[in-house]
C-alpha cells in the first residue's frame, strides 16, 4: 500500500515520518538554547542595527556617544529632525522609506542564510512602533512582519531587540537619547508603562510565530540619576537590582499573551557585561552579553559569563560583538561556538567601512553632510536631498562592497548562493509550491484544500491529519478514494489557523505513510 498509494510531495522538505521540525520555537534546556528536538542549536547572526535605528557614527556624522542638554548628540531622532530641517520633511520621509527598503530585502535574508547566518537580530527603536502609550504604527510593524515573514521563508530565526525603549533605557545615542538623560528609569511614571505595554503588543502580535527566536528585552541598559554623584551610578548593585525589578514586571506581562518564546536578559552595567545581583527572571530565557574586547585582539576571557551560567543554569548569548579586525572576530566565534553560545555580529551595512559584510558607498559630497551636522555648511535643501537620495540608493545590497574577510572569519561561506526558500509564495495567504504539481494548497474561508495524487485506489480509510508545530491537532480528514488520480481533500479547522509552521501526515491503517511540512503565513 505504502509503495503504490500516495505521492505527498512539497518543495520546502520531504521530512521523515512523525519527524518534529527543527524550525519549531527555540527554547532553553538547562544551560543550552535548543531547536524543537532538543538539540543545541548555536545562533549565528547579523545585528542590522542601520534599519531602524540610525546612530552618527554609522554614517560618519559628528557627536559624541553621551549628549548633554546644552550640548545633545545625534541619536536617531536627533539625525531625522536635522534632516527635516536640511531636506524638508516630505523629502526626509522619502530617505527614510528608501532607506528602510534597502537596507535590508528578502534577498538579503536568502543570501545570509545561504552563507550560513541562521538568525538575524533587530534592533528596534520604538519611535517607529508606537507614538504613544498604547498607540501603535502600522507602517513600522509591517517592516518587523516582513523580515519575520523572509525570516520564515527562508530558516532565519528573526530576534527582536528593543534597541531604543521609551524614553530611552540608557544615557547613549543607541537607545535614541539624546541628552543623556535615560527617561524610562527617570521619569518611570510616563515610560515604563508605556514600554510594557509595547512589549505586550509585540508579544501578541508574534506569539505563535516559530521563526521569532526570542524578544532582547533592553540593549545595553544603563540606569543613570544625574540628581546622584558619579560613583553612585557606577554601582552595579544598586543597578542592576533597579533593572531586575522591572524586568519581574515586564516577563509576566509578555507571558500573559505569549509562552512560547525565549527572553534575552542583558544587565544594567558596563554596557551587559557584569550580571552582579541580577537573577532568572523567567523558567525560559539566556543572558545576553556583549563583547567589544578592543584592547585585546587576540584573547578573550569569558570565566565571568560561564560562571553566570554555572550559578544560574541559564545559557549564555553573545548578543553584540565586533567593529574589530578579522582575527578578532574569527577567535571570538570560535571560543563562543566552542562553548555552545551563540552569536550575533555588529552590524551588517556601514558607510565607509570594511569590518561589516557590506560597506555603502560614499556618496558625492556627503563631505558637505557631515560640515551641515556640525554647523558649518550652507547646503541647499535640493543640494542636501540629492547627496542624501544617493546615500539611499548606494544602500542598495547590490551597489555596496561585499566585504569577504570579515563574512569569511565568522565561519560563514562568503560565495555561497542564496538559500531556495522553504516555501515559494503562490497565494497571499498560503505558501506553497511543488515540484510536480501533485500537491498543492488552496485557501477557503474555512478550509485548506489539499490536492493529493493516489495511484491507486484507497478503499481502506485514510486519514489525513493536520498538527501545528507543537503536536497539537488543528483539524482531519477521514474517507476513501474510489479512483487513482489528483484528489482535493478539504481540512477544515475549528478555528482560524495563525501564520507558523506545520505538518500535514497522512495515515492508511492507522500507519503515518507520508508527511509534509506547510507553513501558513498572512
Amino acid at each position: 500500500m505504502r509503495k503504490k498509494m500516495i505521492r505527498l510531495l512539497t518543495s520546502c522538505l520531504f521530512i521523515a515520518i512523525l519527524s518534529t521540525s527543527s524550525s519549531a520555537f527555540l527554547h532553553r534546556s538547562a544551560k543550552n538554547i535548543v531547536d524543537s528536538q532538543g538539540k543545541t542549536f548555536i545562533i549565528k547572526s547579523w545585528g542590522p542595527g542601520e534599519w531602524m535605528n540610525i546612530e552618527n557614527y554609522f554614517l560618519g556624522l559628528p557627536g559624541a556617544d553621551v549628549g548633554t542638554p546644552s550640548n545633545p548628540t545625534y541619536s536617531h531622532t536627533a539625525i531625522r529632525n536635522k534632516l527635516n530641517q536640511l531636506m524638508g520633511t516630505a523629502n526626509a520621509d522619502t530617505f527614510y522609506a528608501r532607506w528602510t527598503k534597502n537596507i535590508i530585502t528578502e534577498a538579503d535574508v536568502a543570501q545570509y542564510a545561504g552563507w550560513g547566518i541562521n538568525a538575524l537580530r533587530i534592533s528596534m527603536n520604538y519611535h517607529w512602533l508606537s507614538s504613544a502609550d498604547g498607540v501603535y504604527i502600522p507602517g513600522g510593524f509591517a517592516m518587523l512582519d516582513s523580515v519575520v515573514a523572509w525570516g520564515a521563508r527562508y530558516g532565519v530565526y528573526i530576534i527582536l531587540a528593543m534597541h531604543a525603549a521609551p524614553g530611552g533605557q540608557n544615557v547613549e545615542l543607541m537607545s535614541d537619547v539624546s541628552d543623556g538623560n535615560p527617561r524610562l528609569w527617570n521619569d518611570s511614571a510616563t515610560y515604563q508603562p508605556w514600554t510594557i505595554h509595547l512589549w505586550t503588543y509585540i508579544a501578541q502580535r508574534y506569539a505563535d510565530r516559530e521563526w521569532v527566536g526570542g524578544y532582547d528585552l533592553f540593549d545595553e541598559p544603563i540606569i543613570y540619576d544625574a540628581s546622584k554623584d558619579p560613583q553612585e551610578n557606577d554601582d552595579n548593585t544598586a543597578q542592576n537590582k533597579i533593572l531586575l525589578a522591572f524586568y519581574k514586571r515586564l516577563a509576566p506581562a509578555i507571558r500573559a499573551v505569549d509562552k512560547n518564546h525565549m527572553l534575552f536578559v542583558e544587565s544594567a552595567v558596563g554596557w551587559s557585561t557584569d550580571f552582579t545581583n541580577l537573577s532568572p527572571i523567567d523558567s525560559n530565557m539566556a543572558w545576553d552579553f556583549h563583547d567589544y574586547n578592543f584592547d585585546n585582539a587576540n584573547v578573550n576571557s569569558y570565566s565571568s559569563y560561564y560562571t553566570v551560567r554555572n550559578n544560574t543554569g541559564y545559557p549564555l548569548f553573545n548578543g553584540e560583538f565586533g567593529e574589530n579586525n578579522n582575527a578578532w572576530a574569527q577567535n571570538t566565534k570560535n571560543q563562543c561556538e566552542t562553548n555552545n553560545i551563540g552569536w550575533c555580529w555588529w552590524t551588517t551595512k556601514k558607510l565607509g567601512d570594511n569590518t561589516q559584510a557590506y560597506t555603502i558607498a560614499t556618496p558625492a559630497n556627503f563631505g558637505q553632510i557631515t560640515s551641515a551636522f556640525g554647523g558649518n555648511s550652507s547646503l541647499t535643501q535640493t543640494q542636501a536631498t540629492t547627496i542624501m537620495f544617493a546615500l539611499a540608493e548606494n544602500a542598495k545590497t547590490e551597489k555596496c562592497t561585499k566585504n569577504c574577510g570579515i563574512i569569511t572569519a565568522l565561519g560563514l561561506n562568503c560565495s555561497a548562493a542564496p538559500a531556495k526558500p522553504l516555501v515559494t509564495s503562490s497565494h497571499s495567504v498560503i505558501h506553497s509550491q511543488t515540484s510536480s504539481n501533485d500537491f498543492t494548497l488552496h485557501p477557503f474561508t474555512n478550509a485548506l484544500g489539499i490536492h493529493v495524487s493516489f495511484s491507486a485506489p484507497a478503499a481502506s480509510p485514510i486519514t489525513l491529519s493536520l498538527f501545528d508545530n507543537r503536536g497539537v491537532l488543528q483539524s482531519s480528514f477521514i474517507g476513501s478514494v474510489s479512483s487513482p488520480g489528483l484528489h482535493t481533500i478539504l481540512l477544515s479547522p475549528a478555528k482560524a489557523l495563525p501564520s507558523g509552521i506545520y505538518h500535514c501526515i497522512l495515515y492508511s491503517n492507522n500507519t503515518p505513510t507520508v508527511s509534509a511540512t506547510i507553513v501558513l503565513t498572512r
